[in-house]
């Protein structure tokens, strides 16, 4: 079996109804002071300015204890900050292009 044939992880969260509402405020006031936001195959790819970096770093800190399974977040800093949603499991497409801001 190659890595092609494999059953991508299931898209779940382990948040609960409240703690789930407060982190889809957190992605929506995010969305929009995003600098560039590029569409990939596989999820989104995000750029904000570098004073955001601790809150994006905390945030995606959160997402990966809750959606780790299925969703993989990198976040890299240069001259500005650089954040990655992607996943191997297309039913999470749509709910990455919502955590980005793209509706």
């Amino acid at each position: 079996m190659t890595g092609m044939d494999a059953t991508p992880p299931p898209v779940t969260c382990t948040l609960t109804t409240k703690a789930l509402a407060q982190r889809t405020l957190e992605w929506r006031d995010l969305g929009p002071l995003a600098l560039e936001r590029t569409e990939l195959d596989d999820g989104v790819r995000s750029t904000y300015p570098l004073d955001l970096a601790t809150p994006i770093e905390q945030l995606a800190g959160a997402e990966r204890a809750c959606c780790g399974s299925w969703l993989d977040i990198e976040v890299t800093r240069t001259d500005v900050v650089t954040l990655e949603l992607t996943t191997t499991n297309p039913e999470g497409l749509a709910i990455i292009r919502s955590m980005a801001g793209i509706a």
